[in-house]
């Protein structure tokens, strides 16, 4: 579990069965397909510098294989309405072509990568919680985030 208060939207996935989104106070549940969606999007994108995924990328990565852009256009409509709960108070919205979101957005598993990378074990430990509960996962294992450096 995060528990810095950085004033950035925060990404909880590692340890806990029901992925949330928490802006300060408030926290909204995701369904594990948004919470995919925004871990890639939080792990890949950098919308101060325009990066983020094309659409085809970001389906891929998301259902397994290519051709997948029109659900996947299906989805951000949903997410873009899960989104607007909490968008006021923390910025969190997408952009498209390519997809990223708006502001920054801490993820907790780029956080437990970056103390597993300066040898904070302990930390890192701490961060991702006492739950075994596995995270959403992208369906293509060759899509997933790295920990290897």
């Amino acid at each position: 579990m995060l528990t810095s208060d950085t004033g950035l939207a925060q990404l909880i996935t590692l340890g806990t069965a029901v992925p949330l989104l928490s802006t300060g106070s408030l926290r909204v549940r995701l369904s594990l397909r948004h919470a995919e969606i925004l871990t890639l999007l939080a792990w890949h994108g950098d919308a101060d510098r325009g990066r983020g995924l094309s659409s085809g990328e970001l389906a891929e990565m998301l259902f397994g294989e290519r051709g997948h852009e029109v659900a996947l256009r299906a989805e951000m409509v949903r997410l873009r309405r899960a989104l607007a709960k909490v968008s006021e108070g923390a910025g969190v919205d997408l952009l498209s072509k390519p997809y990223r979101l708006t502001s920054p957005c801490e993820l907790d598993a780029l956080t437990v990568r970056r103390a597993l990378a300066s040898g904070a074990r302990s930390l890192a430990l701490d961060i991702y919680g006492a739950s075994s509960s596995p995270a959403p996962r992208p369906r293509n294992p060759h899509a997933a985030p790295s920990f290897g450096g």
